[in-house]
């Protein structure tokens, strides 16, 4: 009897140390996606260190979003995204936003963000109003070696022009 127990033993402890490092290994690649995301939005965005922000994506960049001009919907590079946020720092220069709901499986983030910020520059033909905009922004990322690799990014257009002044608001159109 003590043979068959010392050996039930023995499996259970090997099956409980092996999901242990399945899970160690899984959360690992997972921490360091998180990390950069933090990252992204503490000392890039919210910071508007355009050095940080590249430093986080991949090379081959690719940006997909239904909510900007038809030429804008899907970005294929780094340096166009970079030069996205170029322009979004130049029109909100009080530009941050914060991460509200985070959700991790493996090599993928997703997450909703509050974003704020007062337009003093151009957006696109959209000359500058000076209101203030509150802006929730549901964001996918895809991770490839500790870089963003792909986004997917989707907010309420209507709301946000309706803030700025460029569109009635809902509440105006009744």
């Amino acid at each position: 009897m003590k043979t068959s127990f010392v050996s039930q033993r023995e499996g259970v402890l090997l099956v409980s140390a092996l999901i242990l490092l399945f899970l160690f290994l899984s959360c690992t690649t997972d921490n360091t996606n998180i990390k950069v995301l933090n990252k992204l939005y503490s000392e890039g965005i919210n910071k508007q260190n355009l050095e940080v922000i590249e430093a986080s994506l991949a090379d081959d960049y690719i940006r997909h979003c239904q909510a900007m001009p038809p030429d804008l919907q899907e970005i294929k590079s780094k340096e166009k995204m970079l030069e996205l946020f170029k322009g979004h720092f130049s029109a909100f220069p009080d530009w941050s936003e914060k991460i509200e709901i985070k959700a991790v499986d493996n090599d993928i983030i997703a997450y909703l963000s509050k974003g704020t910020g007062t337009q003093t520059g151009q957006v696109g033909n959209l000359p500058p109003k000076g209101k203030t905009c509150d802006l929730d922004h549901i964001i996918i990322h895809r991770f490839e070696k500790g870089k963003i690799a792909e986004t997917w990014v989707s907010w309420d257009n209507l709301t946000l022009l309706g803030q700025l002044g460029h569109y009635p608001s809902p509440s105006n159109m009744e």
